[in-house]
């Protein structure tokens, strides 16, 4: 995950440590020239406190954030160049701007999300639903589409995925899910009405499941619960428009079925050009 990325949407910070974040992440251009002196002296704060701070990011001293900070520093600036998420042209914009500014939106929509990626719990996730029998899906509203869409994908390399759509349904799957299945449930923040009931369902199953979600929606630490994140600024109850909205969920889940497919890179292969010549065969 990218560190700014890390330090701007992290839930569990205290005051001083939001402090010292948020002035790292305004001061990033020039983050090879910061020391703890200057760090301490512009945030207030005492050694141990920004010590502190470093330990949280899981850094063993600040020498080591920094560097990461100027590594991940470049991307980070692509991402926050400025852009209104909401209405990104006006209405004096010709055609050709209208079509750029929603190309610039859904560019940093998916670079903000790539932000987010938290590799080892993208590779746990990999692994369990290569063990599954079955994934179960659980989203809702506009999020169904993108969870059908992954759903045919999975169909066409031989992996069974369900996507439950109706709030008894989901409930119903739910409850059904057995050790041999995957449960993947999609909330930006947990407001849906069938959300909070399928976290604390999959939270007291103890079986692996992944939580797709903004990293506002807190989760207690498991071994069995893997985290994936979308960006705070896709969260459409946040937003004016729907310019965009959903464009790094659809990106996530294209990453899952890339990583899931090259697991059996050519098995997979074979198995889409096998079902194709078979679809395509017009009843020959």
């Amino acid at each position: 995950m990218n560190i700014f990325a890390w330090m701007q949407t992290y839930p569990d910070f205290s005051t001083t440590e939001q402090t010292i974040a948020q002035y790292l992440i305004e001061n990033g251009h020039r983050c090879a020239n910061l020391n703890a002196e200057t760090i301490m002296s512009e945030c207030y704060v005492s050694r141990a406190a920004l010590y502190r701070f470093c330990t949280r990011c899981g850094f063993s001293g600040l020498r080591a954030l920094l560097l990461q900070m100027n590594a991940d520093a470049v991307k980070w600036n692509q991402q926050t160049a400025a852009l209104d998420f909401s209405y990104p042209f006006t209405e004096q914009d010709d055609l050709l701007t209208v079509a750029s500014s929603l190309q610039k939106d859904y560019s940093q929509s998916i670079l903000m999300a790539q932000s987010l990626l938290v590799q080892k719990d993208l590779e746990k996730a990999i692994q369990a639903m290569r063990k599954a029998s079955r994934i179960v899906v659980f989203t809702s509203a506009s999020n169904i589409p993108a969870a059908q869409s992954f759903r045919f994908q999975m169909a066409e390399i031989n992996k069974t995925v369900l996507v439950p759509v109706d709030e008894y349904e989901q409930r119903l799957q739910a409850s059904q899910c057995g050790p041999d299945d995957f449960p993947i449930v999609i909330t930006m923040a947990a407001r849906g009405w069938n959300a909070p009931f399928l976290i604390r369902h999959f939270q007291k199953t103890e079986r692996p499941w992944l939580l797709i979600s903004s990293r506002t929606l807190a989760l207690a630490p498991s071994d069995t619960a893997y985290r994936l994140f979308l960006p705070n600024e896709e969260d459409h109850a946040a937003r004016i428009s729907s310019f965009s909205t959903r464009a790094s969920l659809n990106w996530l889940l294209d990453v899952l079925f890339a990583a899931y497919f090259q697991l059996d890179y050519q098995a997979n292969r074979l198995c889409k050009a096998n079902a194709y010549n078979i679809i395509g065969s017009k009843g020959r």
